[in-house]
């Protein structure tokens, strides 16, 4: 019997994104990164931005303070030295047809009565990749 990743990862976290009333199909599902930091569950929407899921209330909510990040489509996120790495593609500025940019900004989270702020650091061109390549998952890796 052929054992999958998908069998052990993929099922169950798409049973718990329908209870948590997130979208898991279509390009709701392929175009956004998940990040759980201090037992709170974080997901991107390049429609909404970066969201939280309050579990107390049972709802979800815009983390406050980001509106000037850019609205973008492929991203990862991972919990690195207490703050979110966030990455995404930019294939809009590559120097060629044959390549795009893989971008990072690192956002602190504070929670506070009933809400999340982020606090943005400038945005790091990490490289350039084949156009090909596609962002899908980002681990943190410790020492």
């Amino acid at each position: 019997m052929l054992v999958t990743l998908d069998a052990f990862i993929l099922q169950p976290l798409m049973a718990s994104l329908r209870e948590l009333g997130l979208p898991t199909k279509g390009k709701w599902l392929c175009r956004t990164g998940a990040c759980v930091m201090n037992n709170v569950l974080y997901v991107y929407y390049a429609r909404f931005g970066l969201m939280w899921y309050d579990s107390q209330l049972r709802l979800w909510r815009v983390v406050n303070g980001l509106s000037h990040l850019n609205k973008v489509r492929s991203v990862a996120m991972a919990e690195y030295h207490g703050k979110l790495a966030f990455l995404w593609e930019d294939d809009e500025v590559g120097v060629s047809g044959e390549t795009k940019e893989v971008w990072c900004r690192m956002i602190a989270l504070e929670r506070s009565e009933g809400e999340v702020r982020g606090i943005a650091e400038a945005s790091q061109l990490l490289g350039s990749v084949p156009r090909g390549y596609r962002l899908q998952h980002c681990l943190s890796v410790s020492d």
